[in-house]
Protein backbone atom coordinates (compact mmCIF):
# COMPACT_ATOMS: atom_id res chain seq x y z
CA UNK A 1 0.00 0.00 0.00
CA UNK A 2 1.18 3.53 -0.96
CA UNK A 3 0.90 5.89 1.93
CA UNK A 4 -0.73 9.14 1.93
CA UNK A 5 2.26 11.36 2.03
CA UNK A 6 3.60 9.72 -1.90
CA UNK A 7 -0.49 9.87 -2.69
CA UNK A 8 0.21 13.55 -1.99
CA UNK A 9 3.51 13.75 -4.13
CA UNK A 10 1.50 11.93 -6.61
CA UNK A 11 -1.32 13.97 -6.90
CA UNK A 12 1.06 16.98 -6.94
CA UNK A 13 0.94 17.27 -10.77
CA UNK A 14 -2.84 17.04 -11.01
CA UNK A 15 -3.35 20.39 -8.54
CA UNK A 16 -2.97 22.99 -11.61
CA UNK A 17 -6.05 23.85 -11.05
CA UNK A 18 -6.92 24.03 -7.83
CA UNK A 19 -7.97 19.50 -6.79
CA UNK A 20 -6.52 18.50 -4.39
CA UNK A 21 -6.01 14.63 -3.24
CA UNK A 22 -8.36 15.25 -0.17
CA UNK A 23 -11.10 16.93 -2.08
CA UNK A 24 -10.84 14.08 -4.22
CA UNK A 25 -10.89 11.45 -1.64
CA UNK A 26 -14.21 13.31 -0.48
CA UNK A 27 -15.66 12.95 -3.99
CA UNK A 28 -14.64 9.19 -4.58
CA UNK A 29 -15.55 8.41 -1.33
CA UNK A 30 -19.14 10.18 -1.85
CA UNK A 31 -19.67 8.11 -5.18
CA UNK A 32 -18.88 5.14 -3.25
CA UNK A 33 -21.38 5.56 -0.55
CA UNK A 34 -24.23 6.32 -3.15
CA UNK A 35 -23.72 3.09 -4.94
CA UNK A 36 -23.19 1.32 -1.57
CA UNK A 37 -19.77 0.73 -2.74
CA UNK A 38 -17.42 -1.19 0.17
CA UNK A 39 -14.38 1.60 1.20
CA UNK A 40 -12.15 -1.56 0.92
CA UNK A 41 -13.30 -1.42 -3.26
CA UNK A 42 -12.45 2.12 -2.91
CA UNK A 43 -9.34 1.87 -1.66
CA UNK A 44 -8.18 -1.14 -3.59
CA UNK A 45 -8.96 0.90 -6.74
CA UNK A 46 -7.38 4.05 -5.34
CA UNK A 47 -3.96 1.68 -4.98
CA UNK A 48 -4.04 0.52 -8.06
CA UNK A 49 -4.02 4.02 -9.91
CA UNK A 50 -1.60 5.24 -7.95
CA UNK A 51 0.36 2.56 -8.60
CA UNK A 52 0.29 2.49 -12.10
CA UNK A 53 1.00 6.83 -11.84
CA UNK A 54 4.36 5.98 -9.13
CA UNK A 55 5.60 3.21 -12.33
CA UNK A 56 5.33 6.37 -14.21
CA UNK A 57 1.80 6.44 -16.24
CA UNK A 58 0.50 10.24 -17.22
CA UNK A 59 -2.61 10.56 -17.09
CA UNK A 60 -3.75 13.79 -19.13
CA UNK A 61 -3.45 17.12 -17.37
CA UNK A 62 -5.63 18.97 -20.62
CA UNK A 63 -8.74 16.95 -21.50
CA UNK A 64 -10.30 13.93 -19.79
CA UNK A 65 -9.99 10.49 -21.74
CA UNK A 66 -13.37 9.61 -20.78
CA UNK A 67 -15.11 11.89 -22.88
CA UNK A 68 -17.06 13.80 -20.26
CA UNK A 69 -15.79 16.97 -21.50
CA UNK A 70 -14.56 18.13 -17.73
CA UNK A 71 -11.09 19.34 -18.79
CA UNK A 72 -9.20 20.13 -15.17
CA UNK A 73 -5.95 18.91 -14.88
CA UNK A 74 -6.77 15.88 -12.11
CA UNK A 75 -10.26 15.14 -13.84
CA UNK A 76 -8.72 12.30 -16.01
CA UNK A 77 -6.83 10.64 -13.03
CA UNK A 78 -10.15 10.98 -10.88
CA UNK A 79 -11.93 9.92 -13.67
CA UNK A 80 -9.42 6.05 -14.09
CA UNK A 81 -9.91 5.61 -10.10
CA UNK A 82 -14.08 6.13 -10.19
CA UNK A 83 -13.86 4.03 -13.31
CA UNK A 84 -11.68 1.48 -11.50
CA UNK A 85 -13.95 1.31 -8.19
CA UNK A 86 -17.02 1.02 -10.23
CA UNK A 87 -15.26 -2.40 -12.02
CA UNK A 88 -13.80 -3.84 -9.20
CA UNK A 89 -17.17 -3.34 -7.47
CA UNK A 90 -19.07 -5.07 -10.04
CA UNK A 91 -17.07 -8.12 -10.25
CA UNK A 92 -16.66 -8.60 -6.52
CA UNK A 93 -20.92 -8.34 -6.92
CA UNK A 94 -20.60 -11.13 -9.56
CA UNK A 95 -18.20 -13.11 -7.39
CA UNK A 96 -20.60 -12.82 -4.74
CA UNK A 97 -23.66 -13.95 -6.98
CA UNK A 98 -21.76 -17.02 -8.08
CA UNK A 99 -20.72 -17.85 -4.68
CA UNK A 100 -24.76 -17.59 -3.66
CA UNK A 101 -25.91 -19.65 -6.60
CA UNK A 102 -23.44 -22.04 -6.09
CA UNK A 103 -24.23 -22.48 -2.05
CA UNK A 104 -27.97 -22.68 -3.26
CA UNK A 105 -27.15 -25.29 -5.61
CA UNK A 106 -25.13 -27.34 -2.90
CA UNK A 107 -28.21 -26.66 -0.32
CA UNK A 108 -31.31 -27.08 -2.83
CA UNK A 109 -29.58 -30.47 -3.55
CA UNK A 110 -28.98 -31.64 -0.21
CA UNK A 111 -32.38 -30.75 0.65
CA UNK A 112 -34.24 -32.33 -2.15
CA UNK A 113 -32.46 -35.66 -1.36
CA UNK A 114 -33.49 -35.31 2.09
CA UNK A 115 -37.00 -34.45 1.31
CA UNK A 116 -37.51 -37.46 -1.67
CA UNK A 117 -36.07 -39.60 1.29
CA UNK A 118 -38.94 -38.26 3.85
CA UNK A 119 -41.39 -38.83 1.00
CA UNK A 120 -40.32 -42.49 0.05
CA UNK A 121 -40.26 -43.00 3.91
CA UNK A 122 -44.01 -41.37 4.37
CA UNK A 123 -45.33 -43.05 1.26
CA UNK A 124 -43.83 -46.49 2.45
CA UNK A 125 -45.60 -45.96 5.77
CA UNK A 126 -48.67 -45.50 4.42
CA UNK A 127 -49.17 -47.37 1.45
CA UNK A 128 -51.53 -50.02 1.19
CA UNK A 129 -50.43 -53.42 0.49
CA UNK A 130 -50.43 -54.10 -3.30
CA UNK A 131 -53.34 -56.04 -3.24
CA UNK A 132 -55.20 -53.33 -2.48
CA UNK A 133 -53.63 -51.31 -4.69
CA UNK A 134 -53.61 -52.84 -7.76
CA UNK A 135 -57.42 -53.37 -9.59
CA UNK A 136 -56.00 -56.42 -10.86
CA UNK A 137 -55.09 -57.97 -7.80
CA UNK A 138 -58.52 -56.83 -6.33
CA UNK A 139 -60.29 -58.30 -9.18
CA UNK A 140 -58.27 -61.36 -8.55
CA UNK A 141 -59.02 -61.42 -5.08
CA UNK A 142 -63.07 -61.01 -5.50
CA UNK A 143 -63.11 -64.34 -8.08
CA UNK A 144 -61.01 -66.27 -5.36
CA UNK A 145 -63.41 -65.21 -2.78
CA UNK A 146 -66.15 -66.75 -4.88
CA UNK A 147 -64.80 -69.92 -5.73
CA UNK A 148 -66.30 -72.22 -3.25
CA UNK A 149 -63.63 -73.71 -0.39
Amino acid sequence: MISTIQYEKLFRPYTRDGHTLEMTMKYLTKEAAQRGILSEVLELAVNEIFAQVANGHNFSLVKCSCGCGIDKAATDLIHAIRDRMFDIDKKRAAAVIDLMQDRYKVFLAGEMKRISKTDKEFIKMNRPPIHERSEFLRGIKWIISLLPH
